[in-house]
């Protein structure tokens, strides 16, 4: 018997109703699936590689969106490419990249405590966190412009043009931009080590880069010397012999038989 207060006609269509949403529900989630699917996919990395040289090694290198990277010794860079962005870590050491813009996938390097996000750019990365002070963090410009921003702070990004640089400190905060002659950036690319200033265990820490410096610095205030001048890492007997000529220091044996170096007198 049907039910008097229900008009006949209604009844079908509340029956045809249940199927209709529960294919509607059945689209969504299956919709839903392939979006998650496709964010997965754009997470996924595709192309990813690890460079790493050891001491008195440099390495050049093509890269599959024709960016170029040259290594220096005792550098270490992992890569990551995606769909729509490009990822350097510079864990240690320095790097020259030269990179063709692609305005769909930005490039950027992070190295320590900052992030450099470029165009068309050449330029060259330091990261060498065990050295004191600004020595240690280094971004120069050889030619195109380049943003340099800290990944530790909200402090605002700072830009690079060519013949510019900016250093920083363990924290990630930036110096002023100056100016760098274009032939001391990336001078390791001819075996040239360019000291402006550097304290003298930065200086030592440099060179031991490159090779054994068999040398023994206890005085804290000789280490802090700041030294001037241009050597080939690859010859320590140079540098040692020019040492007392950029700093108030000589060299002499201590009791153990290795070579300590002592303020003058």
């Amino acid at each position: 018997m049907s039910n008097p207060s229900v008009p006949a006609e209604t009844r079908p269509r509340r029956r045809a109703f249940i199927p209709v949403l529960a294919v509607a529900v059945a689209v969504l989630a299956t919709g839903g699936s392939a979006l998650l699917g496709w964010k997965q996919w754009q997470a996924q990395p595709v192309f990813v590689q690890a460079y790493e040289t050891q001491r008195g090694q440099q390495l050049n290198a093509t890269l599959p969106d024709g960016s170029r990277l040259q290594l220096d010794s005792a550098s270490r860079v992992d890569i990551a490419f995606y769909e729509k962005r490009r990822e350097v870590k510079l864990s240690e050491g320095q790097a020259l990249f030269a990179v063709p813009d692609d305005p769909a996938r930005p490039f950027q390097v992070v190295a320590g405590p900052v992030r450099v996000m470029a165009g068309t750019a050449r330029f060259a990365v330091r990261n060498t966190p065990y050295l004191r002070g600004e020595d240690g963090l280094n971004v120069a410009v050889e030619q195109g412009k380049v943003d340099v921003e800290p990944t530790k702070s909200s402090a605002g990004a700072v830009a690079l043009t060519a013949g510019q640089q900016v250093s920083g400190d363990a924290e990630g905060k930036l110096s002023a931009p100056s100016a760098i002659a274009v032939a001391d950036i990336a001078s390791w690319r001819t075996y040239r080590v360019a000291f402006h200033g550097q304290r003298l265990d930065n200086a030592l820490s440099e060179l031991s880069r490159y090779g054994d410096v068999p040398l023994v610095l206890r005085d804290p205030a000789v280490a802090a010397l700041k030294v001037t001048g241009t050597f080939d890492p690859r010859d320590l007997p140079a540098f040692l012999q020019a040492l007392p000529a950029i700093a108030p220091v000589r060299l002499q044996k201590n009791a153990a038989g290795a070579t300590e170096v002592v303020a003058a007198r």
